[in-house]
């Protein structure tokens, strides 16, 4: 929905603010809506977490609706479209190997058994955190 919705209204703030602004503010939304996770796991409720999915949504919306014409007026007009495409081959490796890297040096490794993995899920289940 954030894309659906914001897409015109951040084409507007790239025309207000400019690039760089526009950059600012998108990357400022993304953090704003990354960090509004925190007060909704307090909060609890479904609708909390989909206001940080869509402010997340709506700071990706800004930051493509202004980083792909400036990748495009960075260089020549004739070597633009190349530069785009070589900024979104970029953009969804580093979104795979992002995730790859935190899955390995974060979490720990899944358990072996059945017997392990109640192990490890039984007292969540039985914890007041639900």
């Amino acid at each position: 929905m954030g894309y659906f919705l914001m897409a015109i209204p951040s084409g507007m703030l790239a025309r207000r603010f400019g690039y760089k602004g526009g950059i600012i503010i998108g990357l400022a939304l993304i953090a704003v809506g990354a960090f509004w996770f925190i007060p909704a796991t307090q909060i609890g409720t479904f609708g909390a977490f989909l206001v940080g999915l869509f402010i997340l949504a709506t700071g990706l919306t800004c930051l493509e609706t202004v980083a792909n014409p400036y990748a495009t007026a960075l260089g020549p007009p004739d070597t633009g479209a190349a530069r785009i495409n070589l900024a979104q081959a970029v953009t969804a490796s580093a979104g795979c190997s992002g995730l790859w890297w935190a899955a390995t040096s974060c979490c720990p490794p899944p358990p072996r058994s059945i017997a392990a993995m109640r192990h490890c899920i039984c007292p969540i289940l039985e914890s007041d955190w639900w």
